[in-house]
């Protein structure tokens, strides 16, 4: 071993042990802002006890229902007007179609 070969190893040695220092110095500083945010954090509300009235059923709704809410609130927040939503179609997969051509197209006519 030659002396820059020497120096190169120095070298690498001292960068990466810069790294592993900016890494934990990093971690220590996360470490301490997680427990700084958690305590200063409001403690959690009791539990509240539950309410006295019966609760009247709700109707279950289907994932479709779940759709068409958020659907209908996009379109008042970016219509800003009264609107109404007709009907939802799903958008017609062409995924499949597009593998089929790619598929044929890949065979050799003989």
């Amino acid at each position: 071993m030659n002396t820059s070969d020497i120096l190169a190893a120095a070298e690498q040695l001292v960068g990466f042990v810069i790294v592993i220092m900016a890494l934990s110095i990093l971690w220590g500083l996360t470490a301490l802002m997680g427990r700084v945010v958690s305590a200063l954090a409001p403690a959690k509300p009791a539990a509240k006890k539950p309410a006295t009235q019966k609760a009247v059923a709700a109707q279950s709704s289907t994932e479709g229902d779940d759709e068409l809410v958020v659907i209908a609130a996009t379109a008042a927040m970016l219509l800003g007007e009264r609107h109404r939503i007709v009907s939802v179609k799903p958008a017609p997969s062409t995924w499949g179609q597009q593998g089929r051509r790619d598929i044929h197209a890949s065979h050799r006519i003989r």
